[in-house]
């Protein structure tokens, strides 16, 4: 006989990843932030490290082993899977029934009574699975956190950076201006970093995919849901602080041309296969690779500074669904 599962409010995720002390410092923000009977399932995805040991004690130290659980992973299988073995662990070994998924990255900061906002907008929105946070840096800058979905023509638009084009192309851009936003709006889809998903659509859709290692999930999980006839929300008065990179290695803020991991590039294949078939992505992959070779060249000719990753246009080729289409 099944015991009976304990619901509870919104069960927070964390997935760790060598970064212990600034996760330790997220579960603390975050738990300010919770109903007392909510719960934190953080995921060390096999750090390999002492990160398990150092969020073990921070656990113990404040006494927090009722409401926040550490799963160890044996294998790092991406962002994905982590976060699904978490909401899996606190389904089946915690026995809870949670309302709302809140996926949260450890180097984040949730400012007072952001995560309530989120709570509140899906409760009145039955038609939103997905609703968004604003997302801001260390400074205080906005950061984009809704955008669009990427297309052939926002791939044209992002790679050959031609002013007249991008005014041209300004409907298709994937990140976009959210200065001016100043109450939740529908978008096609936001920064996982601080994203919170309806517990019914997250089971609907089967959870996030987990072939995308880093990058791309959370666009491909909204593109899904779409599909699904659920709504994504992008909720700009629920406000985190994203310490960008810091788990990751990648931001773009990043001016020392750090090479773009080849994880990204298979997440960026897989989200076009995916979602818009294989001649669709030969097109779009081509249309980026001309795009930016006469960016490059422009650069040049013009001497602007060179701040893309480096090998970026070569490592893009090597990586695109041209190249692995011929080897077949």
């Amino acid at each position: 006989m099944n015991k009976q599962k304990l619901s509870i409010q919104t069960l927070v995720i964390i997935v760790n990843y060598k970064t212990p002390e600034l996760t330790s410092k997220a579960v603390l923000s975050a738990l300010s932030e919770i109903e007392t009977t909510d719960v934190i399932c953080v995921v060390d995805n096999f750090s390999n490290d002492n990160s398990c040991e150092v969020i073990g004690s921070f656990i113990d130290r404040n006494q927090l082993s009722d409401r926040v659980f550490l799963l160890n992973l044996e294998k790092n299988l991406g962002y994905s899977s982590g976060n699904n073995a978490g909401i899996e662990y606190a389904i089946r070994e915690l026995n809870l029934a949670p309302s709302y998924y809140y996926l949260l990255n450890p180097d984040t900061m949730v400012h007072k009574g952001s995560t309530l906002e989120l709570v509140s907008f899906l409760q009145k929105t039955p038609s939103a699975a997905i609703a968004g946070s604003c997302i801001v840096d260390e400074t205080g800058q906005l950061r984009n956190s809704a955008f669009r979905f990427p297309s052939w023509l926002s791939e044209l638009e992002s790679s050959l950076r031609f002013s007249p084009v991008s005014r041209l192309l300004a409907k298709h851009r994937v990140s976009f201006d959210n200065s001016k936003i100043s109450a939740p709006c529908q978008t096609d889809w936001v920064a996982g970093a601080s994203m919170m998903i309806r517990a019914e659509a997250y089971h609907q859709l089967g959870g996030l995919d987990n072939h995308y290692f880093l990058y791309f999930e959370e666009t491909d999980f909204c593109k899904r849901a779409l599909r699904a006839n659920w709504q994504c929300w992008y909720v700009p008065t629920s406000v985190v602080m994203h310490y960008e990179g810091k788990s990751t290695g990648v931001s773009s803020k990043d001016k020392s041309r750090r090479r773009r991991p080849a994880y990204w590039f298979e997440s960026r294949q897989r989200y076009f296969r995916k979602n818009h078939g294989l001649f669709y992505t030969l097109f779009a992959d081509s249309i980026f690779i001309l795009g930016f070779s006469v960016w490059r060249l422009r650069r040049l000719i013009q001497r602007k500074p060179d701040t893309d990753p480096e090998l970026f246009l070569s490592d893009f080729i090597k990586n695109s669904s041209l190249i692995s289409w011929l080897r077949k």
